[in-house]
């Protein structure tokens, strides 16, 4: 059949090619010989571009006029949650955490503690923001 090594690397490339599968931020750098030369995603180059287009009042994504207030247009917007709620629903069925898709979820949870304890920062913060101004407008 295929001699060990050659199923090690078989592996890894279907992970490197199956992105999609868990997001892009799980994907690990390889190096070029183990890759074959395919190259992987430059978050740097696509960082960049973005930048721009969100300074200029454009779409982060593709680049089309976005609503006042917002990085992505409504065409972008709808499709971001399609893709994710997919993500999220994949991530769950190969055991991962829902959010982040890089460790099991807590017990009886769809994220694992590490997202639950951010999100809940997060809510926490945006409470007392909305708090203080309505204590501040009263």
């Amino acid at each position: 059949m295929f001699p060990p090594r050659e199923i090690e690397r078989l592996r890894l490339l279907t992970i490197l090619h199956a992105g999609r599968l868990i997001g892009r931020n799980f994907l690990p750098r390889f190096d070029e010989a183990l890759t074959g030369g395919y190259k992987v995603w430059d978050p740097a180059a696509d960082n960049g571009r973005r930048a721009r287009r969100v300074a200029a009042g454009l779409c982060g994504s593709c680049g089309g006029p976005c609503p006042e207030g917002r990085h992505t247009c409504l065409l972008c917007g709808n499709r971001d949650v399609r893709r994710n709620a997919g993500l999220r629903q994949r991530r769950l069925e190969i055991g991962l955490c829902g959010r982040c898709g890089k460790v099991p979820p807590a017990a009886g949870r769809k994220a694992c503690q590490r997202c639950i304890d951010v999100e809940s920062e997060r809510a926490m913060r945006r409470y007392r923001e909305r708090k203080g101004a309505a204590s501040a407008s009263a």
